[in-house]
Formats: structure tokens, sequence, C-alpha cells
């Protein structure tokens, strides 16, 4: 009996497969849950019948080609998350032995717009604090002050809390860390845990924050408070979802003069390149520090720009004094 050619193995055994491996190295519902959906959009873009897709149908052509039909329904953020996800999947068929070379290897993610990341000003953040229910109050208080994604936050347990530090455990990639808060971040939770948590505490092990019902407090159910109170607050132009208390945070820890490794360690980071965008995009500040640095500006406030009268004429910049005299050098001598 002669064996069965790797690419014309049954896609839907590959990617079954692949979904497993990918449960047995532990990696994040929501990864999963990302892959499988770039899969299924890929093969529903074949127009074939499930049953008879095989590895071989997975080309660069064909990948270009669902890619740019995703364009005209989808981000060009969600487009090249999808075309990742579908990478991944033939990087894993080559190391698995079932491609001998990636098809998609030559194929190159498409451009994705870097938006600017607006955070929320501080007393955007006090307005939401007070039209929300308490447990949105405390909520948005520890996000604000560790940049905790929503679903580390709503993955605290009762006995997370040490003093000072948040011990965050359902991190992105399964790896833990400690996560300090400041004093008024404390207080919030204090008031919270004491006098306005629907159920008294009783286990170290139960969620610490619950919804006004008793249910714990989820993500998506944090994301609606977090719209609803934005609203009733008049907060615009900025969005006002969880992820942006994260970014204020992490833009806010800056300005104040945390550092980037002390940033990177708090937001959880592999690398110091997503705190590099945070250093770098904050047009707010390069206004604040070209108001301080503008050349323009200081030589006027030194007399130098803005002395003549139309129709005058400047002096040769040749004749200004130099600097070893004790003068400045003047750029309007």
């Amino acid at each position: 009996m002669l064996r069965e050619h790797p690419k014309k193995r049954s896609l839907d055994t590959v990617v079954e497969l692949f979904i497993a491996d990918c449960r047995s190295r532990q990696l994040s519902a929501r990864t999963i849950e990302h892959y499988e959906w770039s899969v299924r959009a890929f093969r529903a873009s074949l127009g074939t019948d499930p049953a008879s897709q095989v590895l071989a149908d997975v080309t660069a052509d064909a990948a270009r080609r669902w890619a740019a039909g995703l364009a005209g329904t989808r981000t060009p953020t969600s487009v090249r998350s999808a075309m990742r996800g579908l990478k991944v999947l033939a990087a894993w068929a080559v190391r698995e032995g079932m491609l001998a070379d990636d098809p998609l290897a030559p194929v190159r993610l498409p451009r994705a717009p870097s938006p600017l990341i607006l955070p929320l000003s501080g007393a955007q953040v006090a307005a939401i604090m007070e039209v929300g229910p308490p447990v949105l109050t405390v909520a948005v208080a520890l996000c604000a002050d560790t940049g905790l994604r929503a679903s580390e936050l709503c993955g605290l347990q009762v006995g997370d809390v040490r003093d000072g530090f948040l011990r965050v455990r359902l991190a992105k990639g399964r790896r833990e860390r400690l996560v300090p808060y400041g004093a008024q971040a404390a207080v919030e939770l204090t008031r919270y845990v004491n006098h306005e948590r629907p159920v008294p505490v009783g286990r170290a092990d139960e969620p610490l924050l619950l919804q006004p019902n008793g249910a714990p407090l989820t993500a998506h159910r944090f994301g609606e408070l977090m719209r609803t109170a934005g609203k009733r607050a008049g907060i615009r132009g900025v969005r006002r979802s969880p992820h942006t208390l994260r970014h204020t945070f992490a833009l806010e820890f800056l300005r104040n003069g945390g550092g980037e490794l002390a940033l990177q360690k708090a937001l959880g980071h592999r690398s110091l390149d997503m705190v590099r965008v945070y250093a770098d995009l904050t047009e707010i500040d390069l206004l604040e520090a070209h108001g301080g640095a503008s050349p323009l500006d200081r030589w006027r406030r030194e007399g130098t720009v803005g002395r003549h009268r139309r129709g005058g004429r400047p002096r040769s910049a040749s004749s200004s004094s130099s600097r070893s005299s004790g003068e400045s050098r003047s750029w309007w001598a």
C-alpha cells in the first residue's frame, strides 16, 4: 500500500492536530480561538468542499487572494492578524514534517497603521469612577494605577492581594508577575472589599471583584460598564475602554519619571519594543516639550528675533561675537 503524500493529507485533520498541539503547549484560549478563526476563514475562501481540501491547498497565491478579500470587510490590523495566524499553521506543518518547505514563507504580512494612543486625562478617569457602580470604581482605579489588562484584573482572586502588590496569575503567555499599586488605589480597594463588595470575603480563592448581583466581574462586562460610564460622564474623543486605562497608565508612568524597564515589568511585556512605542508617540508631551525648547521662542525671549522691523536689514551673521567672548551666538545677529 502506497503511503499518502504529506501534501495530500486532509486539511481538516491537519488543523485538528495543529489545534491539539496548541492546547498541549497551553497557549491561551484567546490565541487558540484566533488561530481557529483564521484557518476557518481561509478555508471558506477556497470555495471548495471542506471534505476535499488538502494541505496542498495552502499556497501563497491562495493566501494573498484571501487577504485581499478580507481587506474589503476588515481593518488592516485584523487582516494582518488573520494572515499571521495562517502563517503559524504553515510553519508548524513544516516543523512536524508534513511539508518540506513553508509555502507561505514568501508571503509578507499586510501593512497595518500604528494608531496614535490617546490616553484618558486624570479628570476623565475621576469622572468615570464617580458615575459607575462601586465595582467599576475600584476596577478603574486599579487598572489606571497598575496597567493591568482587563482579563488580568478580572482574574484576580482575594488571595492575590498582597501588601502593596497584586499577584497576576492569568497573565498573557501564562507568565505570573507581581504588580505594585499605590496608596490611593489601596484606599479604593479597601473601601470596596470592606463596605461595597456585594458578598463578604470568605475564601482566598474567591474572585476579588464581583458585580452587584454577586457574579464575578468579566472583561466583557468591565468594558460595557466603562463605555456606559464614559458616555454618562460626557467623555468624547478618546476610546472609553479598559485597554485605554492600560495606555493611560503607561504614558503617565513614563511622564512621572518611571523608567522603561520598570514599565516593561509592570505591563508584563517580554521586550521593550511596546514600551518604546509609548515613549515615542506622545505628541502631547512633544507639544509641552516644544513649549520650553522652541528655538524661535527662546531667541525671541533673548531679544534676538523680532527686533528688526519690516524692511529693516538684519546684520550679517558673520558679525556675531564669538562664543569664547562669553556672549551667546545669535542666530539672527
